[in-house]
């Protein structure tokens, strides 16, 4: 499935894991701050969320989902699940564009107690010093150009003076 959450780019969700019938009920793509609870202030959550809940894939059944995103991530990047009232870390792997990650069915990462059904939100959250980068003053092209004559002019008149020492 392909959705946007609101103010980001778009997400791609695929799942591999469950029996023959398992597939999605439902899935959407919110704002990470509209799943609920408190989200980190040490994070970004400006790549939206995905929630989801899957449906006939048998009890106890192990899903690894891939999230993909429109950009790459940066590093300390982490996954985070709203279990229902707090936000937490979730052990995943991100690479490139990528977020990998397991829910089992009743286990770690499922919001739903039915057998067979599993229900996750989860939001990437980027280190907030990631996300909002410290701009560096720099010059403007003709204060270069100028700075870059001025170099220049230094050199010669150096060179100059080492060329007259030499006779």
């Amino acid at each position: 499935v392909t959705g946007t959450p609101p103010a980001a780019g778009p997400i791609t969700a695929s799942f591999t894991g469950g029996n023959a019938t398992c597939g999605y009920e439902s899935a959407h793509f919110p704002s990470a701050a509209g799943v609920g609870g408190a989200l980190p202030a040490e994070y970004s959550f400006n790549k939206g969320g995905f929630g989801f809940t899957t449906g006939q894939c048998g009890s106890g059944a192990e899903l690894t989902l891939t999230l993909t995103f429109d950009q790459p991530f940066t590093a300390g990047t982490k996954l985070c699940k709203f279990n229902g009232s707090v936000w937490a870390e979730f052990p995943a792997t991100t690479s490139g564009t990528t977020v990998t990650y397991t829910v089992k069915d009743g286990g770690a990462g499922d919001s739903n107690p039915a057998d067979g059904v599993i229900t996750d939100p989860v939001a990437v959250g980027v280190p907030v010093a990631a996300a909002n980068p410290t701009p560096v003053p720099t010059l403007g092209q003709w204060a270069l150009v100028l700075l870059s004559l001025m170099a220049a002019a230094v050199g010669a008149g150096t060179l100059r003076r080492q060329g007259h020492n030499r006779i």
